[in-house]
């Protein structure tokens, strides 16, 4: 009877003892800009992983290994608009990214505008009046 009591005992030890493992799973998409069509080089990164891949010439990545516990991927390239995607129950997320517009105008003075439309507009720059 002694015997099965430390049986019992080293059991509920171990099971105490052993490392919680956490579930790994696959992840892979495709990216696509808003025309549908697929962007090279997008930097793919789980939220808080130091993990990343980049996608391919048809836009395609796929992340291997990637912690259960990773809600989010965050998908940065140099021209598009960041963004984030929820994982959730999904192992196939498909993101389309916008592109990076400039939301200042670039500062020029109203003679240089009006240089450039009148550049544009003649094809050469002899037809503009001399400056006052």
């Amino acid at each position: 009877m002694k015997d099965f009591y430390k049986i019992t005992v080293i059991f509920c030890l171990f099971i105490v003892f052993i490392p919680v493992q956490a579930q790994l799973r696959n992840l892979e998409g495709n990216v696509t800009d808003e025309k549908g069509i697929p962007v090279t080089d997008v930097k793919v990164t789980p939220k808080g992983s130091e993990q990343s891949v980049f996608t391919d010439e048809n836009g395609f990545y796929s992340l291997t290994n990637v912690p259960d516990s990773v809600c989010t991927l965050n998908f940065a390239h140099p021209d598009m608009k960041p963004a984030s995607a929820t994982i959730g129950i999904y192992d196939k997320i498909d993101v389309c990214l916008c592109l990076l517009i400039s939301e200042t105008p670039p500062e020029m003075s109203l003679e240089e505008l009006l240089e450039m439309r009148v550049e544009i507009n003649t094809g050469d720059k002899q037809h503009l009046s001399p400056k006052p």
